[in-house]
């Protein structure tokens, strides 16, 4: 073996460690308040301590990891975060792009021992056996794009639906997980009813403090298989189809839930039909490794699961299930968003 070649691959192994331990240190930065008290000008560690109230020492040895990861600038004791820099690990309540809450250290020594048994075995396991750690994370992750994005960007990708919304219709979310999209859309659209079902309890306990004191929302355990024919106006399914176990049952269902001159709203992760197109994704790994950790167990939790994964709906298939559940149509809409699809099923 060439010594280079050794080296050059231990220290690609040893990035994704140090990419393990910056991430934990994000999220500390983020529960203590360091990155917000950035803002501004330029801080010595004992400058940030005495803003945040936390030890000088401790702070020190912080700023020079985020500096060293190259997320903060770094000149003669004095370190400084970027206007970027403040809206993805700073801005909680204002930005779209705000990260640093999405951080939360997962244990995954039990969920490593629920992973063993599958690999071995096969199967899966759902969100409930995930744990309620799984929706923190989720929601975390969703949380600015439901506050931000939903509301505006992608209502008004769909034409005449911010209308419908204000005059007053029935819509369910389907896959609501914690209620995030729904407590933004009921908040926004005051005439309109709004229900989201998730079957997964630890989502939906979670879900009913999120939507408190709405008088229209509520949410529930359940499916889309519970839902009345022509009860609903519109149907959302945002980033859930590829979690289930059966995605064109779950299609057949909403299609006969949604009312004739209804609509469904469909976000999916922008993926390829194949390996090597999907590999222009800088983060495809990491989409993987996410795939393995929640979204295939979850697709192989029931005997006939299909398992997709999370890079195992692109569009066309996405498409043709539509299709063969009875939807006329299925236009894909890139409304902006780096790794959501959006799609307007119509009956």
């Amino acid at each position: 073996m060439d010594p280079t070649d050794v080296k050059q691959f231990a220290f690609k192994v040893w990035s994704y460690r140090q990419g393990a331990v910056v991430s934990q240190m994000i999220h500390l930065g983020h529960r203590l308040g360091l990155f917000a008290a950035l803002a501004g000008d330029s801080s010595t560690p004992d400058e940030l301590a005495m803003r945040t109230g936390t030890d000088a020492r401790y702070v020190q040895e912080w700023l020079r990891c985020m500096a060293a990861a190259d997320l903060l600038d770094h000149h003669q004791g004095r370190f400084h975060v970027s206007e970027a820099g403040l809206a993805v690990l700073a801005d909680s309540e204002g930005s779209p792009v705000f990260a640093a809450a999405a951080f939360i250290p997962i244990d995954l020594r039990e969920q490593e021992e629920r992973l063993l048994a599958v690999f071995k075995a096969g199967g899966g396991f759902d969100y409930d056996a995930a744990g309620p750690e799984m929706i923190d994370q989720l929601e975390a992750m969703n949380r600015p794009w439901a506050d931000h994005l939903l509301p505006t960007v992608v209502i008004d990708g769909f034409d005449g639906l911010r209308r419908r919304l204000e005059d007053g219709i029935d819509v369910v979310d389907v896959g609501c997980g914690s209620g995030l999209a729904v407590r933004a859309l009921a908040e926004s659209f005051p005439h309109s009813r709004f229900l989201g079902l998730d079957p997964a309890h630890h989502a939906v306990e979670r879900a009913e403090v999120v939507v408190a004191g709405l008088e229209n929302a509520r949410v529930v355990v359940g499916t889309a298989h519970d839902l009345e024919p022509g009860s609903a106006d519109v149907v959302t399914a945002f980033d859930c189809l590829h979690d289930m176990t059966r995605p064109d049952q779950a299609l057949g269902d909403i299609r006969q839930a949604v009312t004739d001159d209804g609509l469904v709203v469909v976000k999916e992760i922008k993926t390829a039909p194949e390996f090597e197109q999907q590999r222009r994704n800088p983060m495809l790994a990491m989409m993987y490794g996410l795939s393995i950790i929640s979204c295939l167990p979850s697709g192989l939790s029931a005997e006939d699961g299909w398992g997709l994964g999370n890079q195992g709906l692109p569009a066309e298939r996405l498409e043709a299930l539509a299709l063969a559940a009875g939807f006329r149509r299925c236009e894909v809409k890139d409304l902006g968003d780096p790794v959501n699809l959006y799609y307007e099923l119509r009956p």
